[in-house]
């Protein structure tokens, strides 16, 4: 078991353990009848590893009901902890004015069990209306200006696609929803900025296929996200190749007299010894820069080195938190966690909140996005 899934279900088991006091003090349980939920929560916990054998040994129908059922507990869950850790601190600042004020505050705190069951109602109402928010697609429209577009150019319409997640919970509809969008936009460049699929990559027949039916002026480009490593790189690339994308591995290619697209492989790739090509810096410093140059770099992080020698950084990767309150993190993390942003006079990054959805089948104060980006010449 490689680090990140020991520190993930090291996570998952303490969020477990806190909920699960607050369920035991608040409805007084003893051990005797608490031991149904014990193994229920062991289960839950191990869903993620339930899920990947199942879908290993062939077993779709039920891989895919075990997602929905997991990872829909894992969006109630992280709602309840967020809702019970909010009080809890609420709690701590009035015994802690208590001390101070030499009065009984806290006594009018309502009782452990009507705190627990108003968190479930809340997290109830939350995980229906993110239903629903997952399956409400924006579209995002900025329009970038540049002088080193020729003036009376008509420009470029370009349009990102990010972190769709294609696999066991996201599949024909959603994509189906997605594609009309893009299509709607007429664009002339379509761009992938990773995470096309998700860890699982079992049935997607037939999927592959469907972008087929967009054929922009000058072609769609992927880079690789996370999930690619996770889903399987050579099956994930050649989905996105089947897709109709182009791989832009450490490399640059011209899309027009006045454009240059360059792309990078995400850091994961080290960690699984596939990572290809150069970093940002290496690979856009011998680019003409006299060119708009157009990065596809999936993480959001920006490379020092690697400032002024882009003018537009697109990515994805944060799902601006999916599920607030953990925008707040992916926010203090990356400093500004979707949307545009001027990094310098001369380069800018545009972070998507990605079109589809990581785990929970839910998002919460993050809408699902694909973005129009119209280059036209400065005026």
């Amino acid at each position: 078991m490689n680090l990140f899934l020991i520190i993930f279900f090291s996570i998952y088991t303490v969020m477990h353990i806190y909920v699960f006091s607050w369920f035991w003090y608040a409805f007084r349980l003893n051990w005797r009848k608490s031991l149904p939920c014990i193994i229920t929560m062991i289960l839950l916990i191990l869903s993620p590893m339930l899920i990947r054998y199942a879908e290993k040994s062939g077993h779709e129908t039920a891989a895919r009901v075990i997602s929905y059922i997991g990872y829909t507990w894992m969006s109630f869950l992280f709602l309840m902890l967020s809702a019970l850790f909010f009080f809890d601190l609420c709690r701590l600042l009035l015994f802690l004015v208590d001390k101070v004020s030499k009065k009984r505050i806290s006594e009018y705190l309502p009782s452990t069990r009507t705190v627990f069951i108003s968190a479930c109602t809340l997290s109830i109402g939350i995980l229906i209306y993110g239903s629903y928010e997952a399956s409400n697609i924006q579209v995002e429209h900025i329009t970038v200006s540049s002088s080193k577009l020729p003036a009376g150019s008509k420009g470029i319409r370009i349009v990102q696609i990010s972190d769709l997640h294609l696999g066991l919970i996201i599949r024909g509809s959603r994509l189906d929803t997605v594609l009309s969008r893009v299509k709607e936009a007429k664009a002339d460049l379509i761009v992938s900025t990773g995470d096309l699929v998700d860890g699982q990559m079992n049935g997607l027949n037939g999927l592959a296929e469907k972008f087929h039916a967009l054929n922009p002026k000058y072609g769609k480009f992927a880079v690789t996200g996370n999930h690619e490593y996770y889903a399987g790189l050579n099956q994930a690339l050649e989905f996105t190749r089947r897709a109709g994308f182009t791989m832009l591995r450490g490399r640059t290619t011209d899309i027009a007299e006045f454009l240059t697209l360059a792309g990078v492989d995400d850091s994961t790739g080290r960690q699984f010894n596939l990572f290809k090509g150069s970093t940002e810096d290496l690979l856009l410093r011998h680019t003409d820069q006299s060119k708009f140059i157009l990065l596809l770099k999936h993480r959001p992080a920006i490379e020092p080195l690697a400032i002024n020698l882009f003018d537009l950084q697109l990515s994805g990767h944060t799902h601006k938190g999916q599920i607030f309150p953990f925008s707040l993190i992916t926010w203090f993390h990356y400093g500004n966690d979707s949307g545009y942003m001027k990094i310098t006079e001369n380069s800018a990054r545009y972070i998507s909140r990605g079109a589809g959805t990581w785990g929970p089948p839910i998002r919460f104060l993050s809408p699902p996005e694909i973005t129009i980006i119209d280059l036209v010449p400065k005026q």
